[in-house]
């Protein structure tokens, strides 16, 4: 299997959080995500600016802040699984959905 390097920035990210429409990174068995340190600065800024946007109420800028951390420490796990732990539902539903392995719900 041929190891992919990819870095990831947080537009592209964002896109995948937020899903939305156009192109996005594909992401593949063997891939190995890289990103910049400040990409998870990068991203809440992004995410709380559609909160204040009206775009997001406060449950979904929750879940999208939590769930994007989640996914950003999944990609830097380097082959290690990621365990989601949550015992809110909307929680595991968002994580589910971002395809991590969700546990305590």
């Amino acid at each position: 299997m041929r190891i992919r390097l990819k870095y990831v920035d947080a537009s592209a990210l964002l896109r995948l959080l937020v899903l939305e429409p156009g192109p996005s990174v594909r992401l593949t068995e063997g891939d190995r995500v890289v990103s910049s340190h400040l990409v998870e600065v990068e991203a809440y800024r992004a995410v709380d600016r559609e909160r204040l946007l009206g775009h997001l109420d406060d449950a979904q800028t929750a879940t999208k802040r939590h769930v994007a951390t989640a996914e950003i420490l999944a990609s830097e796990a380097e082959g290690e699984q990621l365990e989601f732990w949550t015992h809110d539902e909307r929680q595991a539903t968002a994580a589910l959905s971002r395809g991590l392995t969700v546990r305590g719900t």
